[in-house]
């Protein structure tokens, strides 16, 4: 058996080690700890064998997660207004996550968004007239108008 490194496998399939670490959990596939040398701490292999099936997770989904920037309305029977907004690889993991503590969580819209834009989005679509509640999450005058601003940022972003 030959291992390599989670680093390794990561420039290999061009992705980041977290996200690899996940689909390398999902698919149930064996992790080995060892000590890298010149690092100086324990890193994280697998077995040459099984970077295949961590290929084929991709392959199998027919392509990688498109990245969003998402507006929900966490409980929208309670509060209308209250919104979150943010960045994910996969809306469908995010609503789940979402669920226990909000189960009628209604998307409102999504944007196609690279990840170094959402802390910029977030500062731009938020004004002085919207509480912020929690991490992401701002109670906002109106639905509409902070639609209407997302939409005015990612339409400037897209020219």
């Amino acid at each position: 058996m030959k291992l390599i490194s989670l680093s390794e496998v990561s420039k290999l399939l061009k992705c980041d080690k977290s996200n690899l670490r996940k689909k390398i959990i999902k698919r149930k596939i064996k992790t080995y700890k060892y000590f890298d040398e010149n690092l100086k701490q324990v890193c994280l292999a697998i077995d040459n064998n099984d970077i295949d099936k961590i290929y084929n997770m991709e392959v199998d989904t027919g392509k990688q997660p498109e990245p969003l920037f998402y507006l929900i309305q966490l409980c929208p029977e309670i509060s209308e207004n209250r919104v979150k907004m943010g960045f994910t690889n996969n809306l469908e993991q995010r609503k789940k996550n979402y669920a226990t503590i909000c189960p009628t969580i209604s998307v409102v819209k999504t944007w196609k968004c690279n990840p170094q834009w959402e802390s910029a989005v977030i500062s731009q679509a938020i004004t002085k007239d919207c509480k912020k509640v929690g991490q992401e999450v701002f109670d906002v005058p109106s639905l509409k108008d902070i639609t209407n601003r997302l939409d005015n940022i990612f339409s400037a972003f897209e020219e």
